[in-house]
């Protein structure tokens, strides 16, 4: 079991962040205001990341067990962890200044702002999500192994009152999160979740195409914007 943590400084975002989201937002928005709140967001990122590695693992029919202790995630995530050796656990996040700046413009009633500084956020919380990744890719010890995507309590048919059961499989003063009593997130953007390391593991980018929750908000989301389209 080995747990490596650490503040990544050379995270940076840029227009294309904005503008794969939505792709004319130029016509909302002038370039330079847009370039002003970018600016202000990079100033205000402070990302952090733990994460341990577990070599103490068995995959059961809905749940999987990590050194002692049992997750029941649910069988759809199970069998996307099928071939794992190794699991890895995961906490990140970019700090509470970000959502300070969102909640700043949107009290100013600036409300397409505040949008473009959660898009930032979410993309911000991504590419630290894909450092993590990158770097169980190139850890030696990971030599000719794959890794899976990364999978959180409140996906698929993971309960989120797991979450204080995942990240007590973290060293608490390594950790960079900290949960309410609803087990909801401190700082708000912020990630836990577990990835699956193997040589036989297949990586499946998690997202609503895998998930089978018959009653999420989100799903119906994206189903009515499809059907728009």
């Amino acid at each position: 079991m080995k747990t490596y943590s650490g503040i990544i400084k050379e995270l940076t975002l840029s227009c294309s962040d904005i503008k794969d989201k939505i792709p004319y937002i130029t016509t909302y928005i002038s370039k330079m205001e847009m370039e002003e709140i970018i600016c202000e967001v990079n100033q205000a990122l402070q990302p952090d990341f733990c994460y341990t590695l577990y070599e103490q693992i068995s995959l059961n029919e809905n749940s999987i067990r990590i050194g002692q202790t049992t997750l029941k995630c649910g069988h759809k995530i199970v069998s996307l962890l099928k071939g794992s050796q190794k699991i890895a656990v995961i906490s990140c996040t970019i700090g509470a200044q970000i959502t300070e700046i969102c909640n700043a413009y949107t009290q100013n009633y600036d409300y397409m702002k505040a949008y473009i500084c959660d898009i930032l956020a979410n993309a911000a919380i991504e590419k630290l999500t894909n450092h993590i990744k990158k770097a169980l890719r190139h850890d030696p010890e990971n030599k000719g192994l794959s890794i899976t995507s990364h999978f959180s309590p409140g996906y698929c048919e993971w309960n989120i009152e797991e979450q204080p059961l995942l990240l007590s499989l973290l060293p608490q003063e390594q950790c960079p999160v900290m949960l309410t009593s609803s087990c909801l997130m401190i700082p708000v953007k912020s990630i836990s979740g577990i990835i699956g390391i193997g040589k036989n593991v297949q990586y499946k980018e998690s997202g609503c195409d895998l998930c089978r929750l018959p009653n999420c908000i989100y799903k119906k989301q994206v189903r009515h914007t499809q059907n728009e389209m």
